[in-house]
């Protein structure tokens, strides 16, 4: 073997295994961070609703052209008494969820790659099942959150018109709020996939020809 090619393997065989290293780091960040969140949500769960208010804050001499106005107030409710809390949980978790299978699917390709084994019909359905979950993830977190506003806001009997001096606007769900970024990962992710899977039965196609 020569000098230039135990170089490339020793490079490749590190990259493998820091990406590996960096994977695992990452699932386990998912399950911790994802844990003490929805702690949170459970024990203090908070929503912030957009207000429109006849009143302005007083903060004192504002320069010339300058306004205040109250835009959005917050909402926290005990867990035991929120009826919109079990989807303010799937809302919270849900990212955190997607980040550790996608965590979890890069540490299985590169074990794969690090073992010099082919990605069968395991990584490319594994693959299929991250994108669901990233697309899902970002189509249904927004629509939550959203339900979930509207449900405290009905449960509280807020005001949401006027003559009242003040009153709330809470969100609906609209698709202009779905998380692009997660939907594209999830697709660039299936696609990979769906590669993997094509491969693998254009193989077996070609070896059963030969």
């Amino acid at each position: 073997m020569s000098v230039n090619r135990i170089v490339r393997v020793s490079i490749s065989r590190t990259l493998l295994i820091a990406v590996i290293v960096f994977a695992s780091l990452g699932a386990l960040a998912a399950l911790v961070y994802g844990s003490l969140s929805l702690a949170a949500t459970t024990h203090v769960s908070q929503t912030e609703v957009t207000v429109i208010s006849t009143d302005t804050p007083d903060f004192g001499s504002l320069p010339s052209g300058a306004w205040s106005e109250y835009a959005t107030v917050f909402i926290s409710l005990p867990a035991h008494e929120n009826p919109g809390l079990p989807m303010l949980e799937a809302a919270t978790v849900l990212p955190y969820i997607t980040g550790g299978v996608t965590s979890l699917m890069v540490l299985m390709l590169a074990i794969q790659l690090l073992r010099r084994r082919p990605f069968g019909i395991v990584a490319g359905v594994a693959m299929l099942v991250n994108a669901v979950v990233a697309i899902g993830s970002g189509i249904v977190v927004p629509a939550l959150k959203a339900e979930a506003e509207q449900i405290m806001v009905a449960y509280l009997n807020l005001p949401r018109h006027g003559p009242a001096p003040d009153w709330v606007t809470p969100a609906s769900h609209d698709w202009a709020d779905t998380d692009w970024t997660l939907v594209l990962l999830g697709l660039m992710i299936g696609l990979g996939g769906w590669f993997v899977l094509r491969g693998r039965a254009m193989q077996q196609d070609l070896e059963g020809t030969i």
